[in-house]
Parts: structure tokens; sequence; C-alpha cells
């Protein structure tokens, strides 16, 4: 992720791989284009609208994540590149260093981590 005022962003790093081309367009409608994550597998959304006419980047929920596979197939993750942030309960975090998704590896797979829940997290840290 990009370090920007003592203060990481993930819209940064989403910007920059979309800009090496590690993010592939996926679709394209009024809902904004997906992008998925040529490392990671992934999905990001970037919407453009009159409030932002510069764009904004949205997080992928797990539920949508899960109904996009359905959609575009099912990806691969693995923990090759990835960085590992913390172990619970039996299974690890990962962050992707392109994307800056995060995914748990459990023993049953890989699981797409709910990405706004760990931004609140860290800053009640």
């Amino acid at each position: 992720m990009i370090r920007s005022k003592q203060k990481f962003y993930w819209s940064d790093a989403l910007y920059l791989a979309r800009a090496k081309n590690i993010l592939t367009l996926q679709s394209s409608d009024t809902n904004g284009q997906v992008y998925r994550c040529s490392h990671c597998s992934a999905f990001s959304r970037f919407m453009v609208t009159g409030a932002h006419p510069s764009g904004r980047w949205e997080r992928i929920k797990p539920y949508e994540h899960y109904q996009l596979i359905k959609n575009f197939g099912e990806g691969t993750v693995s923990e090759n590149g990835l960085d590992a942030l913390a172990v619970r309960d039996g299974k690890t975090l990962y962050r992707c260093p392109d994307c800056a998704s995060h995914w748990w590896k459990e023993t049953s797979g890989w699981n797409k981590a709910d990405d706004d829940m760990l931004d609140r997290t860290a800053a009640q840290t």
C-alpha cells in the first residue's frame, strides 16, 4: 500500500495497480467498472459520479465477491507474494501487496476478508 502523510491508503494502491495493468477490467456498466487483481483475484469497483468526477474506488464485500465469482469464475489465491498480517483462531490473515485486499486462509481454503471491518479495527488501535 502507499504511504501518504504517515497513513496508508488502499485507494492509492488500487490506482497504482490499475496504472501498472495489475488490475484487469471485468465489466463496465452503470454500477461502475469492476476490476480483478491479477495477483490475488480480488474484485474492486471504480465509480465515476457527478460528485466525484475523477472517480472513487469501492471495496467489494465478501458476499458480493462470492456473487462476482459466479459470473467471472473462481480465481486463484496463493500465499506466494501475499503479506501475512496476523494469526487468529487457527486462520491467517493476508494482504495483497498490489490491490491491498485482505484474505483469510482457513483449513477449508481461502475466504475474502471484510476490508471495511479491518479498516475500522485498525482505526481503533
